[in-house]
């Protein structure tokens, strides 16, 4: 026979255990909202985002990006280069030597190539992201349209 006490015990035990795996679901619930909320905003948000490598290798790109250059999905984008899009390949090396120097870049207007090279003025920002030894890992920014900007404002 079983002692009361005992049984006692094994009854806190199983209560504890349930509230630990309650806990684990509303954080894993919690965590699967954030990334939905996180996804959304990526996806929706008007503006061009991406992250790419030092050499100039799309990663991660958001749909607005992909439709300003004119690219017709993300694999198309992710096979081009950074490179590509720039009209003039001077000013794109400038622009990664002030982000290796200064980490960050601000409002920096250059002229981007479509995918089917008509150029656009482009407001863009990025910064050097850095590892735990201040290595730059890749770099991650934004684009605006500014030419279609300025039209819609006329």
């Amino acid at each position: 026979m079983t002692s009361p006490s005992l049984i006692t015990k094994h009854y806190v035990r199983l209560a504890d255990a349930v509230h630990l795996v309650l806990e684990r679901a509303r954080q894993r619930q919690s965590v699967k909202e954030a990334d939905t909320r996180y996804r959304s905003l990526f996806e929706r948000i008007p503006v061009g985002i991406y992250r790419c490598t030092l050499a100039g290798q799309f990663l991660e790109a958001n749909p607005a990006l992909l439709q300003m250059l004119g690219y017709p999905d993300k694999d198309s984008l992710l096979a081009a280069n950074l490179s590509d899009l720039y009209v003039n390949t001077e000013a794109g090396l400038h622009w990664q030597t002030f982000l290796e120097s200064e980490g960050l870049a601000r409002k920096v207007e250059v002229p981007l190539r479509r995918r089917d090279g008509l150029t656009f003025w482009a407001q863009c920002s990025a910064r050097a992201v850095r590892g735990n030894r201040g290595e730059i890992l890749y770099y991650e920014g934004s684009v605006v349209d500014r030419s279609k900007w300025k039209m819609e404002l006329l």
